[in-house]
């Protein structure tokens, strides 16, 4: 009735809220702003406002305040927010609830109150009726005095998310899919977890503990390994290798069973249990159609001890020193596909193709062998 009167058109939307992981509260404000954004996209809007007003505001940082959070979170809501493209507006944080009832009242505006909002097994519930009532009591008129502090909380969080920013891009490359060890330890300590918690929210790494954090810094610090899993979360790994920082997508390989694969002249062939595929280019230098048709090729894992030539001045050599000429890190080894030809190994993928293998010309056209990964989180 209301949208009728304003001339607006209304929308229903009912969800489902799972229960476990984040919580119900969390689960339902994370599916609250899934609809919201999804029906301001449908709109073409330029913004979402929301009617959270100084009370709200309050309630959520005394929740974040509970939970041990840092600036960012004590921050509690801003009133304007972009993200993903969407501009998300809160245009009454500065009212108090009781200020905005009393203006309905005087207007004539009729509201909704939800009858969840008396439940007190939810904690802002619980601060709501019997936290904030007696704060009120003991200092009449503080929400005023308790909101300026967030707006300078707010102040100091923006600042030291310019400083994290500054660090960042000092510290990381390869636009900003690795952070480079040296540069990141020779920044002061209180500034090292804040470029790590930065670094991890881009690279697609859920939210870590602060003890977490210092943690792996630690690791980072201590661990003399040239290339070592730092944490695995949700299939991605933190790893040091070398002197970067990087995380990769954490890849269990689906069957060790050898594949067997006849080619008839077709561009690539999938492989899924490596997540990627073997592309055949016509070469000038290469193997012979014949050659490749002629039997079966067989694709395993590699097992080690392995040897292949790859250069024709350059003695055979194992994979293993190829692989390092190569700079392929010892984790992405076992997922590149190894192609034999009955007892000889004739390509390895990311290192190359056994050049004795592609001396003998029966006439037929030659084909280079290349395998190439399927894109992925950090291609």
């Amino acid at each position: 009735e209301r949208a009728k009167k304003c001339g607006v058109r209304f929308v229903l939307r009912k969800v489902t809220v799972p229960s476990g992981g984040a919580g119900f509260e969390a689960e339902a404000r994370q599916l609250r702003y899934e609809v919201l954004e999804e029906e301001a996209r449908k709109a073409a809007a330029d913004a979402i406002l929301t009617a959270h007003h100084l009370d709200d505001q309050l309630e959520t940082f005394l929740i974040q305040w509970m939970r041990g959070s840092g600036p960012a979170g004590l921050a509690a809501m801003p009133p304007l927010l972009r993200k993903d493209g969407c501009t998300i507006m809160r245009p009454l944080l500065g009212f108090q609830r009781t200020e905005l009832e009393r203006f309905a009242e005087i207007r004539g505006i009729k509201w909704v109150e939800d009858e969840s909002n008396e439940d007190t097994k939810y904690l802002r519930n619980a601060i709501r009726h019997n936290i904030i009532p007696e704060l009120e009591k003991i200092r009449p008129g503080f929400k005023t005095a308790a909101a300026r502090s967030i707006e300078l909380i707010a102040e100091a969080a923006e600042t030291l998310r310019d400083v994290a920013e500054d660090d960042f891009n000092q510290a990381s490359e390869n636009d900003g899919k690795y952070l480079r060890i040296d540069d990141f330890l020779a920044l002061p300590a209180g500034r090292r977890a804040r470029v790590l918690r930065l670094w991890l929210d881009r690279v697609g790494f859920k939210p870590l503990p602060r003890t977490r954090l210092l943690e792996m810094i630690r690791q980072i610090k201590e661990t003399t390994k040239q290339s070592v899993c730092l944490m695995f979360s949700d299939g991605l790994e933190i790893r040091k290798y070398g002197s970067r920082l990087m995380v990769t997508e954490h890849e269990k390989p689906e069957s060790e069973a050898e594949i067997i694969v006849e080619w008839h002249g077709e561009p690539e062939i999938d492989l899924p249990q490596y997540n990627g595929k073997l592309v055949f280019t016509p070469a000038e230098e290469g193997f012979n159609e014949g050659y490749l048709k002629a039997q079966p090729l067989s694709i395993r894992r590699r097992s080690g001890g392995e040897k292949i030539k790859i250069h024709k001045f350059r003695p055979r050599k194992a994979l293993k020193m190829l692989f390092q000429e190569a700079g392929i890190p010892e984790f992405e080894r076992k997922n590149l596909p190894l192609v034999w030809r009955g007892k000889t190994l004739i390509y390895v993928g990311g290192v190359g193709s056994e050049v004795r293998e592609q001396v003998d010309d029966d006439g037929t056209p030659r084909y280079k062998i290349e395998f190439i990964k399927n894109p992925g989180l950090f291609s």
